[in-house]
């Protein structure tokens, strides 16, 4: 049965792999870019989970954030270059499978919490 804790885990594992990004602290300083955006993105479903409780809708918002995420990090549209002013930067191939890693758990955990059938 997949946990909340191991979807915390996981998504702070993701965090680290942002953060690793030679871009993360430039962008952090600026408080913009593609990569601070994802950052702040998947910081805040972090604290989502973490005050979730027992709140459905929370739990629901969580899981749907955690595959959005994936999708945003994979993009091939151009659409989150568009989203973040036009920065053109690539993800490493650590945030993109840390990224499905979160993706995998949150379903998992969806499933497990009776948000989505198995």
């Amino acid at each position: 049965m997949a946990s909340a804790d191991a979807l915390k885990d996981s998504i702070k594992s993701l965090i680290s792999a942002i953060e690793a990004q030679p871009q993360f602290a430039q962008q952090q300083s600026s408080r913009s870019g593609k990569v601070y955006f994802m950052w702040d993105f998947v910081s805040s479903t972090l604290r989502m989970l973490e005050s979730a409780g027992n709140d459905r809708e929370a739990k629901s918002d969580v899981m749907q954030r955690s595959m959005f995420a994936n999708i945003l990090f994979n993009d091939t549209t151009g659409k989150l270059t568009q989203m973040t002013g036009g920065d053109s930067t690539e993800f490493s191939d650590d945030v993109k499978a840390k990224s499905e890693a979160v993706q995998n758990k949150a379903g998992a955990w969806g499933v497990a919490e009776g948000l989505l059938s198995g």
